[in-house]
C-alpha cells in the first residue's frame, strides 16, 4: 500500500479506532532487528530478496523465496557527501514521525471529548470522586480535583476560563457540567467551592482544564459572589 498510493505511513486500526500509525521507516527497523544478521561467509541477499517481495503488491512474506542465491555487490564510494545525505534522511523521519505523533494525539484528543460529550456522571461515580476528596481533607489538602478535561469541551475552547469571565460556568458542556450542577445542588449549600484552572497550556493555547472542589477557609478578600470562580 505504501508502494501503490507513494505514502509515507499508514494508520493501525483497532476496529473503528486509530491506535497508531507505522512509516517506511518503522518496517525498516523491525526487518532490521527480526531477521538475523548473516555469519561469516554469507550475504544479505536473502534479506534484500525479502524486503523487495514484500513491497510487492501481490507478495507476501510467507510467500517469499526461503533463500536467494547469494549476491556480491561492490560497496560504493564512501564520500562526505553521502553521509550528509544520511543525517538530511534520519532528521527527515524525526519529523515525519512528530508529525504522526502530534496527529495521533490531535485524533485522542477528539476522540476524548465526544466520549465526554455522551458520559454521564452517575451517583455511583459521585460518591467515589467525594470518598478521594474527603480522604484528601484527612492526609491535610484543602482542595482535591473533581475532574480534568479538555479546553474544547467548553463551548469557547475555555477562553471565558482564561480570563476570568463571570459567566464562565455557562460554557461548561458534557460531563464537566454534570459535575458543576452536582456541585451547584448537593455541596454549595455545605460551603464547599468550585474551582476552574486552565492546568495546561500547549503552544500557548489553554489545553486542559481542572474543576476543584476546594474547602479552604475563604481568604478576607473573597466574597460570597466568588463562590464560584477561575483560579
Amino acid at each position: 500500500m505504501l508502494k501503490v498510493y507513494d505514502i509515507k505511513r499508514l494508520p493501525v486500526m483497532q476496529g473503528d479506532r486509530m491506535v497508531g500509525i507505522v512509516s517506511r521507516s518503522d518496517l525498516v527497523r523491525a526487518m532490521a532487528i527480526q531477521t538475523p544478521k548473516p555469519t561469516m561467509g554469507e550475504s544479505v541477499g536473502g534479506l534484500l530478496s525479502l524486503f523487495k517481495g514484500m513491497m510487492q503488491t501481490d507478495v507476501r512474506p510467507e510467500n517469499a523465496p526461503a533463500s536467494a542465491p547469494p549476491v556480491v555487490a561492490e560497496r560504493p564510494p564512501v564520500t562526505a557527501g553521502s553521509f550528509r545525505e544520511l543525517v538530511t534522511t534520519a532528521k527527515q523521519v524525526g519529523r515525519d514521525d512528530a508529525v504522526a505523533v502530534k496527529q495521533l494525539a490531535a485524533l485522542e484528543r477528539e476522540r476524548r471529548i465526544e466520549a465526554m460529550l455522551l458520559e454521564h456522571l452517575d451517583k455511583h461515580l459521585w460518591v467515589k470522586l467525594l470518598d478521594r476528596a474527603q480522604a484528601a481533607a484527612t492526609q491535610g489538602e484543602s482542595s482535591f480535583e473533581l475532574i480534568r478535561f479538555p479546553c474544547d469541551l467548553c463551548s469557547d475552547g475555555g477562553r471565558k476560563i482564561d480570563v476570568a469571565e463571570i459567566d464562565w460556568t455557562s460554557t461548561l458542556r458534557g460531563e464537566a457540567a454534570e459535575v458543576y450542577s452536582r456541585w451547584e445542588r448537593e455541596l454549595r449549600p455545605g460551603g464547599f467551592r468550585l474551582r476552574a484552572q486552565i492546568v495546561e497550556y500547549l503552544d500557548g493555547i489553554p489545553n486542559n482544564i481542572a474543576l476543584s472542589l476546594s474547602w479552604a477557609t475563604p481568604q478576607s478578600n473573597e466574597t460570597e459572589a466568588l463562590d464560584v470562580f477561575p483560579w
